[in-house]
């Protein structure tokens, strides 16, 4: 992980995210050289939570081969995806 953007969050600071995750479902798949993980997860919007807030996964050393929304496959430019995020 990258530490040049790691900064202290203090419980002040904190507020709830926007959406609420009830369950995950990973698939891992260890080979020699590469790792492949496949994830299901299932959320929801927090009741009250701004209904224009994105939803944004942060992961930094990964690669992106795909994104679903309920079961269907989501085009690239349904969704924005960088080196972070």
């Amino acid at each position: 992980m990258r530490t040049d953007k790691n900064r202290t969050v203090y419980l002040k600071d904190y507020q709830p995210t926007d959406f609420i995750i009830e369950t995950v479902d990973l698939v891992f798949d260890l080979g020699e050289t590469l790792t492949t993980v496949g994830s299901e997860i299932l959320m929801r919007r927090r009741p009250g939570a701004d209904p224009s807030a994105p939803l944004v996964f942060d992961g930094d050393g990964l690669a992106l081969s795909g994104l679903a929304l309920d079961g269907k496959p989501l085009l690239p430019e349904r969704y924005d995806c960088d080196a972070d995020s």
